[in-house]
């Protein structure tokens, strides 16, 4: 049940905008409580190399069964040309990341295989400079 949840609500925030990240290529903050994007920002090559990076420093796959929490907010990134992303769990390349941004916990990301898989995997060290380059201060957690 909760498997259905995750997928149905990942699709819906995957789709929203598939239109228009194809056209304009641009990174997409969603609110989770707000249930909408409430930023759009251009993927600018700085961008996309700190996502990389991030990427790259894997180390461990995120443990949690419910992976979507009721607050915090997702940021979408798009990826083009595509990531190669080599770890023990995944190997292949990656066009799309959603970070996810829990109130109160580390951060982690999520990627979709060539088969449409989800992969859940927790991003080792800092992400301010991601968010400065986005120009996005989350509200307070209550």
């Amino acid at each position: 049940m909760v498997k259905k949840i995750f997928l149905s609500f990942l699709l819906l925030f995957c789709l929203t905008s598939t239109v228009s990240a194809q056209t304009h290529k641009q990174v997409e903050i969603f609110d989770i409580e707000q249930e909408r994007v409430v930023k759009k920002v251009p993927v600018t090559p700085d961008i996309r190399e700190e996502v990389k990076q991030l990427i790259e420093r894997t180390t461990s796959v995120y443990p949690k069964i419910k992976p979507i929490p009721n607050k915090g907010f997702m940021i979408k990134v798009p990826l083009h040309p595509a990531v190669h992303i080599q770890n023990q769990w995944l190997r292949g390349k990656v066009d799309q990341v959603i970070l996810i941004f829990p109130p109160n916990e580390h951060p982690f990301y999520l990627v979709m295989d060539k088969r449409h898989r989800p992969h859940l995997f927790n991003i080792e060290g800092e992400t301010d400079t991601l968010l400065e380059m986005l120009d996005y201060e989350p509200e307070a957690s209550e």
